[in-house]
């Protein structure tokens, strides 16, 4: 993605009725506006260097015939002779019940009666919707996503299992005599040199987009997304995002994730104890954890003032926390015993492009999960409830 050369085209979801049941059919969706919960129809392609898969929209692609790999910024990809995948299919259910925030929802287009769309209902009747650092405020309260919803619309930015040779080292130790080596495509943490202070790995995050820097060149979390190859606009900073860890540890070490930005968030495994500080303030009673399997996946996530913490993909807490904002920084750190950081993934959140008040009135506010692409209540107004025909089933 080349910023401020090509013009942004907004994309819509179309819905087309299919299959013998006429109350309640399947759905084509066509578009990139919902990517990643339900991507339209689409590319799907290998890096050539770090050989990570990934899609972006056919609708859009690079008149060049070369797409970038967000993973590690290879921008050679040729994808002319690639075949095109299939949209998404969802399931349309009945409304049954009130329609909560977070549905996703099918309903006539506002401008054209003859097709339907598929969007987020983020605004219930009668509020005042706004975005501005990449989040919903409803009334001036930030409206927090379940942990369910952000797993369906956070999108990944790095994950170290595909990482090129020449751009192994996406982790800088931070002191010389770091007692953090990288073997064998893991980072090892061995005790030689101790330190008064945690011994740091510090994640250097790229621009996964076509630029005029250095591939390599170091740069902050930014609201970018592979899937939108051919399009230009200015990017955010991201505040908001996830870190999965698989690691092992002798019963003594003690490893923790930091996330820093205005705010610096440690979540610390200490033995089989866990616990998480925020600005060095504890948030949480110190909890238990089992670790008898050999390797843990240690998962931390801090969207929309909440952090949830998990090990083995159970959520172990889900505590509010204060807002940050600005770049954000992650860092891998450890003390005493022996480690073995084996991989590592980072997500962020959607990010909502800034907008000012919006009424609903007596109708609903639909969104995008693709906000950049998305033509939605921003562009048409409010939805009407006679108007939405189903709930979309994600699955």
């Amino acid at each position: 993605m080349q910023r401020h050369r090509l013009p942004t085209i907004a994309i819509t979801v179309l819905v087309l009725w299919t299959g013998c049941d006429r109350k309640m059919p399947k759905a084509v969706i066509s578009g990139g506006s919902m990517y990643p919960s339900l991507p339209g129809e689409h590319y799907k392609v290998e890096c050539n260097d770090c050989r990570w898969e990934f899609l972006f929209d056919s609708f859009n692609p690079p008149k060049s015939g070369e797409a970038v790999c967000p993973n590690c910024g290879y921008a050679k990809i040729n994808f002319a002779n690639t075949n095109i995948q299939p949209p998404s299919r969802p399931t349309l259910s009945a409304i049954s019940a009130p329609l909560n925030r977070w549905d996703v929802v099918a309903f006539e287009d506002p401008k054209e009666n003859s097709r339907y769309l598929v969007k987020r209902l983020v605004g219930l009747p009668g509020e005042n919707l706004t975005a501005r650092n990449g989040n919903l405020y409803c009334d001036d309260t930030l409206l927090r996503k379940p942990y369910a919803v952000f797993s369906l619309v956070r999108q990944i930015v790095f994950d170290s299992n595909f990482t090129p040779d020449q751009h192994a080292q996406r982790l800088n130790v931070q002191n010389t005599n770091s007692n953090w080596n990288f073997e064998s495509n893991v980072w090892r943490f061995d005790v030689k040199n101790p330190t008064e202070t945690p011994d740091l790995l510090i994640y250097k995050n790229i621009r996964g987009y076509r630029h005029f820097g250095e591939r390599s060149e170091v740069a902050a979390i930014e609201d970018s997304s592979g899937f939108n190859q051919n399009i230009s606009r200015d990017l955010y900073p991201v505040s908001d995002v996830q870190v999965e860890t698989i690691i092992s540890k002798t019963p003594a070490a003690v490893f923790f994730i930091r996330v820093s930005n205005s705010q610096e968030i440690d979540v610390v495994l200490d033995g089989q104890e866990l616990r998480a500080t925020v600005n060095g303030l504890q948030l949480n009673q110190t909890t238990r954890v089992d670790l008898s399997d050999r390797d843990a996946t240690l998962s931390v996530a801090a969207y929309d003032e909440q952090l949830m913490v998990g090990i083995n993909g159970k959520v172990l807490f889900f505590e509010p926390i204060p807002l940050g904002s600005g770049p954000t920084t992650i860092s891998f750190g450890a003390s005493n015993g022996n480690i073995q950081l084996k991989s590592f993934r980072i997500f962020r959140d959607v990010h909502y492009l800034p907008m000012a008040g919006s009424e609903t009135g007596n109708g609903f506010f639909v969104l995008g999960d693709n906000p950049p692409v998305s033509v939605d209540s921003r562009m048409f107004g409010t939805i009407q409830a006679a108007k939405i025909i189903g709930l979309v089933q994600l699955n």
